[in-house]
């Protein structure tokens, strides 16, 4: 059964700068839009413990007699649920009467959080194996032997591997690559320089 209304009313949904209106008519369905949101108070770059949050103001009103509308109470219903997140809607004070202001406060789920953590914990640990390798065959203390040189390689392509299956695809060069992850292909690349130059020295 679709739902319908028995007056004309206008809602006006203010989301940063962008003010959308939207006309509902006596008799007619109830829209179904969708709207963006506009993230502010956060950065991508904080990943995976980045925090957002975002307000959005609404507004219901009825044409009257004298050309100015009639404010009409709203009432929200708001579903938390968006994959990867968790959302957290609250009430906030708003500028004019008879407004609505919800502000979402939006983060990482607890989950993708702590994964994420414990891969770029595992470039860590991977990077300093490799080096560790990489040190005893240059200094002599372990012979040149083709599966650590095949290990130290595989290393180099693993780590961009599991890169690229971090939950939520962050973009690359977050403040977490720019710390963990190029050092760590780094300190393989050396660590598997390290191996043939041994055989020089």
């Amino acid at each position: 059964m679709t739902a319908t209304t028995d007056h004309d009313f206008l809602i006006k949904i203010r989301r940063g700068k962008q003010v959308e209106h939207v006309q509902i008519g006596a008799g007619q369905p109830l829209p179904e839009i969708t709207f963006d949101f506009d993230l502010e108070d956060g950065n991508v770059r904080d990943y995976p413990l980045d925090r957002y949050v975002s307000a959005m103001t609404l507004a219901a009103s009825e044409p009257s007699q004298d050309g100015t509308g009639a404010s009409l109470p709203i009432r929200v219903t708001v579903w938390e649920g968006l994959l990867g997140y968790t959302v957290k809607a609250q009430q906030a004070t708003a500028q004019n009467a008879g407004d609505l202001e919800l502000q979402f406060a939006v983060r990482r789920t607890g989950p993708v959080s702590f994964f994420s953590i414990a891969i770029y914990g595992s470039m860590t640990v991977m990077a300093l194996c490799a080096l560790v390798i990489g040190a005893l065959v240059f200094v002599g203390t372990r012979r040149i032997e083709v599966t650590l040189v095949g290990a130290l390689g595989a290393v180099i392509f693993a780590l961009p591997a599991l890169r690229s299956v971090m939950p939520g695809a962050p973009p690359l060069g977050v403040r977490a690559d720019i710390v963990i992850f190029f050092w760590a292909e780094l300190g393989a690349v050396i660590a598997f320089l390290c191996s043939p130059a041994a055989g020089y020295v």
